[in-house]
């Protein structure tokens, strides 16, 4: 996986071997990284302002389904999940 973004929009939510920057804020994220293992695809960015190896960023993706999962770490160590089924590798 070398990028996830959602249809329509210019912003990624991980891209593999780029940080993450958001204007007012600049560099958000450690470098994007994916990984492949049995019917799991995962691209993941880790968070750089906080310590302790938190993650900013994760997609998982099952190959077989095309169903995935969305994680985004909010303010204050809060994350929000998403559901849904994937359209278009």
């Amino acid at each position: 996986m070398i990028s996830v973004k959602f249809f329509g929009k210019d912003r990624y939510l991980c891209k593999v071997g780029e940080k993450l920057f958001e204007k007012g804020f600049g560099v958000i994220s450690g470098v994007g990284e994916s990984i492949k293992g049995g019917n799991f695809l995962t691209c993941r960015q880790p968070h750089t302002i906080l310590e302790g190896g938190f993650t900013k960023v994760e997609f998982i993706l099952n190959l077989k389904k095309r169903k995935f999962h969305f994680y985004n770490l909010l303010e204050f160590r809060m994350g929000q999940t998403y559901s849904g089924k994937c359209e278009e590798i």
